[in-house]
């Protein structure tokens, strides 16, 4: 039973750590998008 509440655990702080990544990305390419048209 333990084991598989870490198992859970584990499976959940990979999809946060993905979701975070995915939304730094996404900020980071909205900052560029951002700068591109403050130059233009």
């Amino acid at each position: 039973m333990n084991r598989n509440i870490f198992r859970n655990a584990r499976k959940t702080f990979h999809l946060l750590t993905e979701q975070a990544l995915c939304c730094k990305a996404r900020c980071e390419s909205w900052a560029k998008l951002i700068s591109f048209f403050q130059e233009w």
